[in-house]
């Protein structure tokens, strides 16, 4: 099967940031404190650390299984691209919650709408190149 192009630069991307995410577990303060203010933090920064050091890695390891399945045009990619979307969900959350960042509300929300925006726009390439249009049951008009 012919990968298309828009397959292609989703993967590397996805490379990119499963990548990205390797250094960050690599330069995790492994049993130490979160380097934060702990002003910012809302549980022990040891503790905050380790949790954001698991999530992290469940987000890292589906991250590259993602691009792996989306480079190699597997039947399970569309499957892979939702892991994705859970794991960077459940980071986004937890790192949100534990971390006071984003102090600002709307600040906090255009993070989220960019952040729905761009899952979205890569569900649909996934969509349209591995899931016929005649099984899409949320595109088919009601009758």
């Amino acid at each position: 099967m012919q990968r298309p192009r828009a397959i292609s630069r989703l993967s590397l991307v996805l490379l990119i940031l499963g990548l990205s995410a390797v250094g960050g577990l690599l330069d995790n303060p492994w049993g130490r404190p979160l380097p934060v203010a702990p002003h910012l933090l809302r549980m022990d920064p040891v503790l905050t650390g380790w949790i954001l050091l698991v999530v992290g890695a469940f987000y890292c390891a589906t991250t590259l299984v993602c691009a792996f399945a989306l480079w190699r045009m597997r039947p399970w990619a569309p499957a892979a691209y939702l892991s994705f979307v859970v794991s960077i969900t459940i980071y986004m959350v937890a790192f949100i919650y534990l971390v006071r960042l984003l102090h600002p509300l709307w600040l906090a929300l255009l993070f989220v709408v960019l952040l729905v925006w761009g899952l979205n726009l890569g569900w649909r390439i996934v969509q349209g190149c591995f899931i016929p249009a005649a099984n899409r049951q949320w595109d088919r008009p009601r009758t």
